[in-house]
């Protein structure tokens, strides 16, 4: 081998570490753009999703409605449950609870935090509530299957007027 034939592997693994490098920045770029938007679709400044570890605070009071609970993801075991459960309840924060796009969640974080961030999916709040004063209530799914709850106070659901639903009657004089 001569010196010009490895000067020339030289300049071709500097090339593609090169290239390999400004895709992760472009990658990383992207997702700092998709957690700025997530963090302001929950109602909170989009910088805060810059700052380490109170991003993960914010975040953690966005997905449970408890910032303080990020905490456990400094544990060493505990972290790998805990981020696998935090995912979950951001699902759910953003009224997305089927399992299938939970689980895409989970197996593709980073395409799926950009379809979180772009798509049409509002925040409704760690327990299921809006925030912010939006039209529409919440979300519930105790009964076994989804409903919402209108600005008159009723659920829109397959029954109508919970007065109408003869197993619910109990629940609606209960909370009138």
């Amino acid at each position: 081998m001569t010196y010009a034939e490895g000067l020339e592997d030289v300049v071709l693994g500097g090339i593609a570490i090169t290239t390999i490098f400004l895709v992760f920045i472009a990658v990383y770029a992207v997702l700092i753009v998709a957690n700025w938007k997530i963090y302001e679709k929950a109602g909170e400044k989009g910088w805060k999703s810059l700052i380490p570890f109170y991003s993960q605070y914010i975040l953690a009071r966005i997905s449970f409605g408890n910032g303080w609970l990020f905490l456990l993801f400094l544990i060493p075991v505990v972290n790998s449950i805990y981020g696998i459960v935090q995912t979950v309840y951001l699902c759910r924060a953003f009224g997305q609870d089927r399992v299938g796009f939970i689980i895409l969640m989970i197996l593709f974080p980073y395409i799926m935090t950009l379809v979180l961030a772009f798509g049409g999916y509002s925040y409704i709040g760690p327990r299921g509530e809006r925030s912010g004063g939006q039209s529409g209530g919440y979300r519930e799914t105790w009964d076994g299957y989804d409903s919402y709850r209108r600005e008159d106070g009723y659920r829109d659901d397959r029954y109508g007027r919970p007065e109408d639903d003869p197993y619910r009657r109990d629940d609606y004089d209960r909370y009138q």
